[in-house]
């Protein structure tokens, strides 16, 4: 748990959520579509955690990040560390402008636009 505190700590930081806001919310990436920016968000909260765990003993490549993030799968049903961690996940994309639920349902929609369907057997 104490990893997931310290994760979570670095994420919702004033300084690195006044910083997401600044960079995402730029001419540049104003001009992303939303799934590019989730991306980017993406890519900014594993660099902070990466930073997180080099107290923990994991290195911050990405070999040590995947070895954290293994060690987490422990907790994976735990609702407080998923509570905690979708909040802040929640809070760094709302800080780079990004609606979540506005996302999901363009993802989802996407996704069903693109399904193939499933010749059925036996025709």
């Amino acid at each position: 748990r104490e990893i997931v505190i310290a994760m979570v700590d670095v994420l919702q930081a004033p300084g690195f959520l006044s910083k997401v806001s600044d960079l995402m919310r730029g001419e540049l990436m104003a001009q992303l579509p939303p799934a590019e920016k989730q991306q980017a968000v993406m890519r900014l909260i594993i660099i902070r955690q990466k930073e997180a765990i080099t107290p923990f003993g994991y290195g911050s490549t990405d070999t040590g990040y995947a070895q954290a993030q293994a060690a987490l799968q422990e907790h994976a049903l735990d609702s407080v560390i998923q509570g905690s961690i979708m909040h802040v996940t929640q809070r760094v994309y709302f800080s780079a402008g990004i609606d979540m639920e506005e996302l999901m349902r363009s993802l989802h929609a996407a996704a069903a636009g693109s399904a193939v369907p499933m010749p059925l057997s036996g025709t």
